[in-house]
């Protein structure tokens, strides 16, 4: 209770309340596309109750997890070798610095073509998408390491292995984090985008299917929760990153 702000909490009540008044009575009224924060309660209702809201819910977020979980894997990997090798990064940087480039909704339909309406092809297109920032994060953080340490881990005759696990990685585990937060979001974005186009399944269909049917209660409603997810796994992410960096609450 302590960290509550109540100011904004307050300010965030007015303003309901007045999208409540200005939908019903005022000038928001004759808008369709606008239905009152009582509508959408309402709707949010009905969607608990025939029981498609929470496994829409729960599709989304297991596969925004499994995507971020692999570009994580791939995208540090390839990070710490891009930072590190002076050689995989002559080769391969200008190819990545074209990849990152290709927006991940573009791809998309070639993964239909070819995988076909799936799990595996949301997986394969978040990863995608949410790999590059766990890369760029990842390679910037060897770079930015001060030469230093391996001067250190040479006076303790540490070798090349033991100066990256011992010195090396610990330094980098800030950009690590960063890089891991972007890519979870960006997995989630990914995947709600490819329920839209490819995958007719999980919150990013549910919301396209409440608009077709010009249910814009329900579609507001699905808007909601996916605001809320994201605002949970911020909350998640950052007390992770506080405890995992050198020196944080534990």
């Amino acid at each position: 209770m302590r960290n509550l702000n109540l100011l904004g909490t307050a300010v965030i009540g007015l303003v309901i309340g007045l999208w409540e008044v200005a939908a019903r009575w005022g000038p928001l009224a004759d808008l369709d596309a606008l239905p009152s924060p009582g509508e959408i309660v309402a709707a949010f209702g009905e969607l608990l109750s025939d029981g498609s809201l929470i496994p829409a819910v729960v599709h989304t977020l297991w596969i925004a997890l499994l995507a971020a979980v692999v570009a994580i894997s791939a995208g540090t990997v390839l990070g710490l070798l891009l930072g590190a090798s002076s050689a995989f990064r002559l080769v391969t940087q200008s190819s990545f610095d074209v990849l990152r480039t290709i927006p991940a909704v573009s791809i998309m339909p070639v993964l239909l073509l070819l995988l076909g309406p799936e799990p595996r092809t949301e997986i394969i297109a978040g990863s995608i998408a949410a790999t590059w920032p766990m890369l760029v994060n990842a390679a910037d953080g060897v770079r930015s390491v001060h030469p230093r340490l391996a001067e250190v881990g040479q006076v303790f005759g540490f070798s090349r292995t033991r100066v990256a696990v011992r010195l090396t990685l610990p330094a980098v585990v800030p950009n690590l984090l960063v890089g891991a937060r972007l890519a979870v979001v960006t997995a989630l974005l990914a995947t709600l985008l490819a329920e839209m186009i490819i995958v007719p399944t999980g919150l990013g269909w549910a919301l396209i299917s409440a608009q077709n049917a010009i249910q814009m209660a329900q579609m507001w409603v699905v808007v909601v929760v996916c605001g809320w997810i994201g605002w949970l796994l911020s909350i998640a992410l950052t007390q992770i990153a506080r405890n995992l960096q050198p020196g944080g609450a534990r």
